[in-house]
């Protein structure tokens, strides 16, 4: 192993670690709230708790799509 390789491991480590405990702040954020509040529907125009959460998950997901791409040679996914 070089110092490379022992590099992105680290990066790689710690991009996981950071995504756990991003993981585990937004479900601590998102089950502090009211139910009440946390459960309405949201007036016309508006968002949610629960449709900033789906757009927060839409959007990781989108971001671990490109990196896998970029990771394996692939191009970038197209929306």
């Amino acid at each position: 192993m070089n110092d490379a390789d022992i590099n992105a491991a680290g990066l790689r480590a710690g991009l996981i670690d950071s995504a756990r405990a991003a993981r585990v702040a937004e479900r601590d954020v998102f089950e502090a709230l009211d139910p009440g509040l946390r459960d309405a529907a949201a007036a016309d125009g508006e968002w949610s708790p629960k449709d900033v959460q789906a757009h927060l998950t839409a959007w990781k997901a989108r971001t671990g799509e490109r990196l896998r791409a970029l990771r394996v040679g692939l191009s970038e996914p197209i929306e």
